[in-house]
């Protein structure tokens, strides 16, 4: 959610918590109490929805870590192919990287380095990537291809929940208009629920207040011409 669907989000909520409260004045069987229930259903939609958005998220942020993961072995590996090449190494073919940057593009690079990199393996090991070199890279392939497969589907996941949280805030909205004139009528005359009603109902934008910071001058700047007005400031005191 962004700022605006937060402050919303918690009008619903305090909405809800207010008929829940209150289920006195607004029993389930009244439709005050059902339009209250509708409001939970919105709240609880939006909840489920805006889980599935975050959860989502952090499959792309894990499949971003798998990429980066996976360009360093293929970079080690190419480097050393280089060298080997041009130290004359027989039967080594320098390797380049790939020139799309796409996902398919990547992981056939990625498994066609996996296959020229065992003609100099033993060089591999001996640079650092160690001897079971070719396994701990299979395994960052692997991991790359899973996370892909749920980070496209996480995309449309992402576009489907945002989707059903701006569908959830307009159903909540109609439902609040409803629920105003519901209790203004029940709770006529009762000015301390009215007032908390109106309370829970009023959407907070925070507000942010900027500061200008003066960028540090190595040079003073020319003074200013003089003033030869008065300062109404003054006059007005």
């Amino acid at each position: 959610m962004d700022k605006e669907q937060r402050v919303r989000y918690e009008s619903l909520l305090r909405s809800r918590d207010f008929g829940v409260m209150h289920e006195d004045r607004f029993p389930k069987s009244s439709k005050g109490g059902q339009v209250f229930d509708v409001v939970a259903e919105v709240v609880a939609q939006i909840d489920r929805e805006e889980a599935a958005r975050l959860a989502a998220r952090d499959e792309g942020y894990h499949a971003g870590k798998a990429r980066t993961e996976l360009r360093r072995w293929m970079l080690d590996i190419v480097a050393t192919s280089r060298d080997l090449a041009r130290d004359g190494a027989p039967g080594v073919v320098p390797l380049k990287m790939p020139t799309r940057a796409n996902e398919p593009a990547l992981l056939a690079a990625a498994t066609r380095f996996l296959e020229a990199g065992a003609s100099f393996s033993d060089e591999l090991a001996s640079r650092g990537l160690g001897e079971n070199w070719a396994t701990s890279y299979k395994a960052a392939i692997d991991a790359f291809a899973a996370h892909q497969g749920s980070r496209r589907n996480g995309r449309y996941s992402i576009s489907a929940s945002r989707a059903s949280i701006d569908a959830a805030f307009k159903r909540g909205s109609n439902a609040l208009r409803t629920l105003d004139g519901i209790v203004a009528i029940v709770l006529r005359g009762d000015e301390v629920l009215l007032t908390a009603w109106h309370r829970c109902r009023k959407v907070v934008q925070r507000k942010t207040t900027e500061v200008a910071v003066a960028a540090p001058s190595d040079t003073v700047p020319p003074a200013a011409p003089a003033d030869t007005h008065e300062d109404p400031l003054k006059q007005a005191s």
